[in-house]
């Protein structure tokens, strides 16, 4: 598992009632659901807004994945499992944990981009995906 970042968890805990991210995450360890949502703005930025470790970015650039756009195009799907299995094979040398870090960072960055007035309805969206 990657570890979470501690001022972006925060910020999402601020949205969730009685119920941490964290605890969301871990409902369901194989699979972890959250909708993308950007604008066409947003897709066309180059990867680098995501923060990504080194090694990510690099197996991202060698596969041609220039912007989110890329990104999510290629991994066009709504559950995590079949993400980090479309990331690992569009991705040469890219392993299950950098996949996840790319997915969580994804995740964190599309909840950053929300304008506060939406925030909490992303969330919300979020547990109602991951809690049955």
């Amino acid at each position: 598992m990657i570890t979470l970042d501690e001022n972006v968890t925060k910020e999402m805990n601020k949205y969730l009632d009685g119920i941490t991210i964290e605890e969301i995450m871990l409902c369901n360890r194989r699979m972890f659901h959250f909708p993308a949502v950007f604008t066409g703005a947003q897709l066309d930025q180059d990867i680098e807004v995501l923060d990504l470790s080194r090694r990510a970015f690099n197996c991202l650039r060698r596969a041609g994945t220039n912007t989110l756009r890329d990104l999510i195009s290629k991994n066009a799907t709504t559950d995590e499992a079949s993400s980090k299995r479309q990331l690992m094979t569009h991705n040469r040398n890219l392993g299950v944990k950098t996949a996840s870090e790319i997915l969580i960072k994804l995740f964190y960055y599309s909840f950053l981009v929300q304008p506060e007035s939406e925030k909490r309805s992303y969330m919300q969206k979020v547990i109602k995906a991951n809690i049955t």
